[in-house]
């Protein structure tokens, strides 16, 4: 197991490479000078071309992109250009932000999701089954964004329980990993029911119910963990849906994490944020996928990695 991880590991460094690549030149493509954004549109023109080469961006791509992976392999993921602080120290204050509000959601989504799943399982084309369906369709269908405002509108708006947008206490936290787990929980319900009720009539189940064995002994004894791996690879990619989904969420609730350090930096073209939490959202999902594939070893041991 352990020389699968440090394959893995190094693994992940060409494709650091290629995620670095091509986020390198796609910023090099949008339309804007960061210099200019920065120096503001009545800047004299020898200030913007000062501004210019203070941050190497009249040297050529290739220099450029040779300089960038120089400064990452020494820890160092630039100057923000908006605001003169290291890129590192920046992410450092927002990631502990995104790590809780994906846990959190994370944990409501695989809560909720499974016991959906499991209930629905259990009883196949029953009204508990139907409804715990039609409720992930729509949970599935609804945008990130549109449940967001809904929750802000009638928890904070209307009833007024819960703060609207912003960090520091656990309020602060509940609709934003509502909003986040939305439209996660049916995926993994979905996927619950699926795998338990191809498990469910597996022939080990039918001699499990030979023995006299209780129903929920047998569904949560026998079933549940060996329908696990199907759901544990729909977890993984869930989870990088909701990083993903952060972005969104946290621009919403103007939640103070790496997917709003991200918008804000676009909006600026400051280069060296877009490029820092790319890199580090890239190093996330490869480091879930590695979790994930871990976690089949412990879950079946069938499964081995040689």
């Amino acid at each position: 197991m352990l020389g699968y991880v440090l394959r893995r590991l190094l693994a992940t460094i060409p494709t650091l490479i290629a995620v670095s690549m091509a986020i390198f030149l796609m910023l090099r493509m949008i339309p804007g000078d960061p210099a200019l954004l920065m120096a503001g549109e009545d800047a004299r023109p020898e200030v913007v071309e000062s501004l210019r080469r203070q941050w190497g961006l009249t040297e050529p791509l290739p220099v450029q992109y040779l300089l960038f992976m120089r400064n990452v392999l020494e820890g160092n993921l630039g100057v923000s250009i908006r605001s003169g602080y290291s890129v590192s120290y920046e992410i450092s204050l927002r990631i502990p932000h995104t790590l809780r509000l994906a846990f959190v959601s994370m944990i409501i989504a695989i809560a909720f999701g499974l016991l959906a799943g499991i209930i629905a399982s259990t009883r196949p084309y029953s009204l508990a089954d139907n409804l715990s369906m039609l409720v992930a369709l729509i949970g599935v269908s609804a945008p990130v964004f549109w449940t967001g405002l809904i929750l802000m509108w009638i928890f904070a708006v209307k009833l007024g329980w819960l703060p609207a947008v912003g960090a520091g206490t656990l309020q602060h936290l509940v609709l934003p990993s509502i909003a986040l787990a939305g439209f996660t929980t049916p995926v993994i319900a979905r996927q619950t029911r699926s795998s338990m009720l191809e498990v469910l009539r597996q022939d080990f189940i039918r001699t499990a119910r030979s023995k006299g064995l209780s129903e929920k002994a047998i569904v949560y004894g026998h079933a549940v963990r060996n329908a696990l791996i199907p759901v544990v690879t729909v977890v993984g990619i869930v989870f990088g849906r909701l990083l993903g989904g952060s972005i969104v969420t946290e621009t919403v609730f103007a939640y103070p994490g790496i997917g709003k350090l991200l918008i804000d930096g676009i909006f600026a073209r400051d280069y060296p944020i877009i490029q820092g939490t790319v890199l580090i959202y890239a190093l996330l999902f490869m480091l879930l996928n590695l979790i994930v594939d871990v976690t089949y070893a412990y879950i079946d041991p069938r499964i081995h990695y040689e």
